[in-house]
């Protein structure tokens, strides 16, 4: 028995010592059928709770169901690089990537999620389900060509483009534009019309990740890129060997009902697949400081001041038992169901920092 005890306490202390209150509710999720299962938690992107949540929910739903795909709201070039990482430890591929890259909680998150790599026989794969940053696609191209000799004369070309100076200063790691997306399609363009070619010369570890870019029906943050992702998580899903899936996603793409429009969601067109079973969900923020008014900390964002959400604010409010709390929307709460399955409410948290505040 305190062998146990004291099993539990280590695997606590490698989870940052993290406490989530009915973290459970996941596992019961996972554990419920076979069917293909997906977790979406939705974040806000200017908060480091999601980089202090991450590490955590992806070791307990490994150690509790085995789960290890995990979904991200970057394209699969920017996977690419999260795997090199999780593979080697360099953190030079992290500088790839636009959290691990720029925020410091991010960069130790991941470096969290190597450590606990390292322990696994089936390790963690990352998978990207969003449109890539040109930059970021040019340079996993180039990083996969890198390691072959004898390469067509093609391949050759496209290398030296991406290798000069002047396709630094013409594209961008950004939201991409009209001249970032022209480039992408050429790109594409080119290597599908010599898809023969790349076969006989990468790994199938490589031409993997090679479809998946050729693959991505998301462009840019633009019209269309809800369908596009959606599309792209349900192949993603479906033609995948693995059962479980876990999703961080902004909070925004998590909602079943959009709160400002009529807009289809992200978890919404995942919902409408009988495919695959989704738990959809977001982080809402008590006493946070993180928001551009510093004067008025967040009170259970997005609830206190919306219809129909405001009359639930004191119920949720009283169920935040500690710093991170899981409030399924049963009895008092089900209404909400409308929206989501859940919510995780994350009580006094603060702005991220950034590796290099200058930038």
């Amino acid at each position: 028995m305190i062998l146990i005890w004291m099993l539990g306490l280590f695997s606590t202390t490698l989870a940052g010592q993290t406490k989530v209150e009915n973290e459970s509710y996941f596992k019961k999720f996972l554990n419920s059928s076979k069917e293909k299962s997906l977790i979406i938690l939705g974040e806000n992107h200017a908060s480091k709770a999601s980089s202090t949540l991450y590490p955590f929910f992806v070791e307990q739903l490994n150690k509790q169901t085995g789960l290890t795909s995990l979904l991200v709201e970057f394209g699969p070039a920017e996977a690419y690089f999260y795997n090199k990482f999780l593979e080697t430890g360099n953190e030079k591929h992290l500088n790839y990537t636009l959290y691990a890259g720029a925020i410091r909680e991010w960069r130790e998150a991941w470096k969290e999620l190597y450590e606990y790599n390292k322990t696994l026989a089936k390790p963690l794969k990352v998978i990207g389900i969003d449109f890539d940053r040109t930059r970021t696609m040019a340079y996993a191209i180039y990083s996969i060509f890198l390691n072959y000799k004898d390469r067509p004369a093609f391949i050759e070309t496209l290398m030296k483009e991406i290798s000069s100076p002047d396709f630094y200063n013409s594209y961008t790691i950004g939201y991409p534009n009209a001249k970032d997306i022209a480039w992408a399609n050429k790109t594409k363009d080119l290597l599908r019309n010599n898809i023969d070619a790349l076969k006989d010369l990468l790994s199938e570890k490589d031409m993997h990740v090679m479809s998946e870019i050729l693959k991505n029906k998301a462009v840019n943050y633009a019209e269309g890129r809800e369908e596009a992702i959606a599309e792209n998580t349900k192949r993603i899903i479906l033609e995948s060997d693995d059962t479980d899936f876990f999703l961080l996603v902004g909070r925004n793409h998590a909602y079943i009902k959009d709160l400002f429009t009529d807009n289809i969601r992200l978890a919404q067109a995942l919902k409408e697949d009988a495919h695959i079973k989704v738990l959809t969900g977001v982080i809402l923020y008590e006493n946070s400081d993180f928001s551009a008014n510093k004067d008025k900390p967040l009170l259970l964002f997005e609830i206190s001041k919306k219809d129909p959400w405001k009359e639930y604010y004191t119920e949720l409010s009283k169920k935040a038992k500690g710093e991170f709390t899981i409030v399924p929307f049963r009895k008092k709460l089900s209404p909400l169901t409308e929206y989501l399955d859940y919510v995780l409410i994350a009580r006094d948290q603060v702005r991220f920092t950034l590796l290099n505040p200058k930038s």
